[in-house]
């Protein structure tokens, strides 16, 4: 399995999780209710044959103007998984705390480009988990 939990953070009722997978530098995000944490699948670790068992999307989904369409689907109408999406790698994650705000700002990474993608989230943050 190429991917493991980078981080997971714990915000008033919710979890955020972050997937990472090595192999391609790419990270996605879960968001769950922090009560249903017991009733979560875990997920398999492969099938047979192709395609895999996970494959993370991406946090943030851009296209950069003259990206071929992903397989032609769409016809543009989505930034979904075009090639400037493959560019970007995971690079940091930082955690800003401001009162009852919290800041999670992760930076995506490419050789011509810089992405970040800032989430923020107006509760009480929780005491933060690290797996």
């Amino acid at each position: 399995m190429d991917f493991h939990t980078l981080r997971e953070y714990r915000l008033a009722d919710f979890t955020l999780r972050y997937p990472h997978n090595e192999k391609s530098g790419r990270i996605g995000l879960e968001l769950f209710p922090t009560a249903l944490t017991n009733n979560l699948v875990p997920r398999r670790t492969g099938l047979a044959g192709s395609p895999p068992a996970l494959v993370i999307d991406s946090l943030a989904q851009v296209k950069i103007v003259g990206d071929p369409y992903p397989g032609a689907f769409a016809q543009g109408h989505t930034m979904r998984n075009s090639p400037s999406v493959d560019a970007f790698k995971y690079d940091s994650q930082s955690v800003e705390q401001n009162g009852d705000k919290t800041t999670i700002l992760t930076v995506l990474k490419a050789s011509e480009h810089t992405a970040s993608s800032i989430g923020s989230h107006g509760m009480r943050a929780m005491p933060q988990r690290r797996l």
